[in-house]
This record gives structure tokens, C-alpha cells and sequence, in this order.
């Protein structure tokens, strides 16, 4: 992750904000899916007030 975001603090414990989530827009069947709920008419994944917590280990 530092890679992409630089030193942040990563340390055992901390609590950061994230969604994962999946797109199949483009295939035979569309789906979508997520880890955390999205609360929106229409799949909309980059909501920050939809993130979850992680807590790193």
C-alpha cells in the first residue's frame, strides 16, 4: 500500500476506511457486489460514507 499511498501509518491496529468491491458490468449476466452495503439506486462504489472500518493486523 505504501507503494500507491506513500508513508502512511500502517501500524498493527489502526483503523482505516475502505470498500472492496467487485464489477461484472460487461459480462453475459451483470452483477456486482460489494463488502460493505452501498445505499444508492445505481452501483456506486467510490462513496466514502459507505466505507467500512478496517483494522489492520
Amino acid at each position: 500500500m505504501e507503494k500507491y499511498y506513500g508513508g502512511q501509518d500502517f501500524r498493527c491496529g489502526k483503523r482505516i476506511k475502505a470498500n472492496f468491491y467487485k464489477c461484472g458490468d460487461k459480462t453475459k449476466y451483470p452483477h456486482w457486489g460489494c463488502w460493505n452495503r452501498i445505499d444508492t439506486p445505481h452501483p456506486d462504489f467510490h462513496r466514502p460514507e459507505f466505507f467500512g472500518d478496517l483494522i489492520l493486523g
